[in-house]
């Protein structure tokens, strides 16, 4: 329920906040006040006293990552550079963060700190974000003729809902990890499950960088079609894994699949819509994936209560047709 609501609310903004960073050309308000918001929630969960006040603070939370998300790529994307690339060293930079976070947390925890304190701190760290962010400099995005402004028009609504309706459909088949991690639990004991989490996001690091460069070179379509089909396969795996080995050859793979779809896929939207649209284009990208997304982990949800493991069997095959949609895409 906290996860359902935290990205329902972040969904729901992302459109909004993507248009208004395109309306107004300022994308570095949006994205400040959304690591401000962030911050001051994730503070306060450290202050809450009962379930009600950490499930409150925890889903206001992501307003902040409503806030910024579209207009951080869409500022990322119009930056100088290739795309795969630069998005390639966001999302390892991102999960590198996010990894020592976990490490940082439990050796607080292990050291004999309380959940409370160790969520104090790293609600602490978070403001450190604002530093960089507002070193950042940006000029408003460059007049486009009649000419161009119509061809960014076409595109976003012919190529990009076209594209969208594939994202969408991966979407829904790629379950959140942290649905995976709850299931490794189950079948071994959490300390393999957290070994695991950390495993995952390793290979997620280290594919991220090297995926947003091989999309500079080929069709980012055909990356992404790899990126699918590694997904499709980790889940398939998954139906039937009956060893510890074979559970971590699975997480190594999803690690892996996410590293390359969340670094192409960011970049392909910046490659499919014009510089005015930017933003929206991101926000409409986050929130229908996003949307897609909650979809299908309440599905799986629902379907492992009744089959377990067999029950990622056509969320595989959503990831399969998947790869093979978004590659015929680019033919």
């Amino acid at each position: 329920m906290v996860s359902g609501l935290r990205e329902l609310l972040s969904n729901l903004l992302k459109p909004l906040s993507g248009y208004l960073s395109d309306r107004f050309e300022r994308k570095k308000f949006l994205i400040v006040l959304g690591y401000l918001t962030s911050a001051i929630f994730k503070l306060l969960i450290g202050f809450s006293k009962n379930v009600g006040q950490v499930v409150l603070s925890s889903t206001l939370e992501r307003v902040g990552k409503g806030l910024r998300t579209a207009p951080r790529d869409a500022l990322i994307s119009l930056s100088k550079g290739k795309s795969g690339k630069k998005f390639g060293i966001h999302r390892s930079m991102d999960t590198a963060g996010a990894l020592t976070g976990v490490l940082l947390a439990n050796l607080l925890i292990y050291t004999g700190f309380s959940n409370r304190t160790a969520t104090l701190i790293g609600g602490a760290i978070a403001f450190l974000s604002l530093v960089p962010v507002l070193l950042v400099k940006e000029s408003k995005t460059d007049r486009e003729n009649c000419g161009e402004r119509k061809e960014a028009e076409e595109r976003l609504s012919r190529n990009f809902l076209k594209t969208l309706l594939v994202l969408t459909l991966y979407s829904a088949g790629a379950l959140n990890f942290m649905f995976l991690i709850f299931v490794a639990g189950k079948e071994t004991s959490e300390k393999t499950a957290l070994l695991l989490y950390l495993l995952l996001n390793a290979a997620y690091l280290f594919t991220s960088l090297p995926a947003g460069k091989l999309s500079d070179s080929l069709r980012k379509e055909k990356v992404l079609s790899t990126g699918y089909f590694t997904a499709g396969l980790s889940l398939l795996l998954l139906s039937f894994h009956k060893s510890i080995p074979l559970l971590t050859l699975s997480f190594v793979l999803y690690g892996i699949s996410l590293g390359v779809s969340d670094t192409v896929q960011r970049a392909l939207i910046g490659e499919i819509t014009g510089k005015t649209k930017r933003g929206t284009a991101y926000g409409l990208f986050h929130g229908v994936t996003g949307a897609g997304a909650l979809v299908g982990n309440l599905t799986a949800g629902f379907l492992w209560n009744l089959y377990e493991n067999t029950a990622f069997l056509p969320f595989s095959l959503l990831c399969l047709t998947s790869a093979v949609l978004i590659k015929r895409s680019s033919i």
